[in-house]
């Protein structure tokens, strides 16, 4: 359906009322910027010079709210969500398209809940119903697919399930993917590659659930895997509590590197817990000392820079926020 500016305009001034001022602001700043870059412009007339004023005043507040939220810490809870007594989560994921935290907990269930409430999805059918996604032993990691189609759980048992997050079918089983239990998970198109305690890497076809390959090197358990797509192969990184990460080829299994990086101060016991590909293609390793590390894979995986604790306190755990296109950690 065509529409002039002004009616569009008109309808967003309705609306104005219903929307957060910081949200609004922001899709309006990022179309307007959108549309310059692509030349999408509307010909001369059709913008008045008040509207053309406005979307420059709205442009310019949002680069200024952008700016003030990359130095201003995290100081809301806008939700928080409550377990039984005796439970408690083991591991907590946002789905790609932004529609669900999951969670996996020491009983063994794994929930679906709608970030904007922080309340339990009930618009999935199986949830509504109390049907809920389960494991027999504690859920230690959890990943979605890139499309959030699929939702894939690693319980302490060393099982491994893939859920269809629409209809709460579990789609594919794998057990005993790893000994004593499986601590990280990733679906890379058709596959799955896992890490587990047994310091064993893993890849497993997803339609078939068999073992495709096994990567071996590592002295203690993988905490993390992570992939991303070099110039010329697929790259697999694992962390493990072995103090090292080790950068894998996807296609021939083969060891490219192992890095091992230094000490902040002498207490720190280096054990890989976290490595987060970035948007830029670089690596972010948290390796429970008092320095995150970024590492950059055309300069050979070596250590381009340190986030460093500013209390020397020790990094368990890592995460990146790409809005706006800049990676924060």
């Amino acid at each position: 359906v065509d529409i002039s500016i002004p009616e569009l305009a008109r309808l967003l001034e309705e609306e104005l009322v219903e929307a957060q001022p910081s949200e609004l602001l922001r899709l309006i700043g990022d179309a307007c910027k959108w549309k310059k870059l692509n030349s999408e412009w509307p010909s001369k007339g059709l913008i008045s010079r008040t509207t053309a004023r406005r979307a420059k005043t709205l442009i310019k507040q949002v680069e200024e709210e952008r700016a003030s939220e990359d130095t201003s810490p995290a100081s809301k809870c806008f939700h928080s969500i409550s377990f039984g007594s005796s439970s408690y989560a083991e591991h907590v994921a946002f789905s790609p398209d932004g529609t669900s935290v999951v969670t996996g907990s020491v009983d063994g269930f794994v929930e679906l809940w709608n970030p904007s409430s922080g309340k339990l999805r009930t618009d999935l059918e199986y949830q509504k119903n109390e049907a809920l996604l389960m494991h027999r032993d504690a859920v230690l990691c959890l990943t979605f697919s890139t499309d959030s189609k699929y939702l894939a759980s690693g319980c302490k048992a060393g099982s491994i399930k893939v859920w269809d997050v629409q209809t709460g079918k579990c789609v594919k089983k794998i057990k005993g993917a790893h000994k004593n239990g499986v601590l990280s998970i990733k679906f890379v198109k058709e596959q799955i590659v896992s890490g587990g305690y047994d310091q064993l890497v893993k890849v497993f076809g997803m339609q078939s659930g068999i073992m495709l390959k096994e990567l071996r090197g590592h002295s203690s358990y993988v905490n993390s895997v992570a992939v991303l797509t070099a110039p010329k192969q697929v790259v697999l990184a694992s962390g493990s509590g072995d103090a090292t990460v080790r950068i894998w080829n996807m296609k021939t299994s083969d060891c490219l590197k192992v890095i091992k990086l230094k000490a902040q101060s002498p207490g720190d016991s280096l054990s890989v817990t976290k490595v987060i590909p970035t948007p830029n293609g670089e690596i972010l390793v948290c390796n429970r000392s008092s320095a995150l590390s970024l590492l950059d894979p055309k300069k050979n995986f070596e250590a381009i820079k340190e986030f460093k604790s500013p209390q020397q306190e020790e990094f368990i755990s890592a995460t990146i926020d790409i809005r706006g296109g800049n990676a924060k950690f």
